[in-house]
């Protein structure tokens, strides 16, 4: 008996030709694909970008403030901290007690005018202060509107270009400087915030 499969020689079920052509083709279209420059070199340039941002956002620090109120003292305070200038006790929220310093920067504006002025923080008071130490401490106890209705951390100010004594009494708000934050943990505590 004679098998068939001695007899039928071994061709090829494809042609040689056909075969290179379309793998030529499938190399072509795949280069096309994953390779196309443009858009590689547009990804390259997005992510240096976004690691730029990210390491700016990560070690640029910007000033963190808080809020205060405060009042102008008398020519009394401004003799005892030997200055020529006007004298301001401003309140400060008792959680940032420990962060106040003399030097800290502080932008105070005046009552109704809205007069910015940017100062510093001349001498930081000893402990927390209540409005009754306050009233004493200050002579202000004909002040009925004092901005202080607990227990506050409060620092003295000096007022350049105001004259000791002309506004004595007169309310004041503040931005006082208590430290730094990096921008990206900024931005993330305003996200939690949200």
């Amino acid at each position: 008996m004679v098998n068939i499969h001695m007899i039928a020689p071994q061709l090829p079920i494809f042609r040689e030709e056909a075969v290179r052509n379309y793998f030529q083709k499938r190399e072509q279209r795949s280069r096309l694909r994953f390779y196309f420059w443009p858009i590689v070199a547009c990804f390259w340039v997005l992510l240096s970008l976004f690691l730029i941002i990210g390491g700016l956002a990560y070690s640029t620090d910007i000033p963190e403030y808080t809020p205060g109120a405060g009042v102008i003292l008398g020519k009394e305070t401004a003799n005892q901290l030997e200055t020529d200038s006007a004298v301001a006790v401003i309140f400060v929220a008792p959680k940032y007690a420990k962060q106040l310093k003399p030097g800290q920067a502080v932008r105070v504006t005046l009552g109704i005018s809205n007069t910015d002025i940017e100062t510093s923080i001349k001498q930081v008071e000893p402990g927390l202060v209540d409005p009754r130490t306050v009233a004493q401490r200050y002579r202000l106890t004909a002040r009925p509107y004092l901005p202080l209705t607990q227990p506050a951390a409060a620092v003295l100010v000096e007022l350049p270009n105001l004259e000791p004594g002309a506004f004595t009494g007169s309310l004041l708000k503040a931005r006082v400087t208590v430290g730094k934050e990096s921008i990206y943990s900024f931005l993330v505590n305003k996200l939690k915030d949200l």
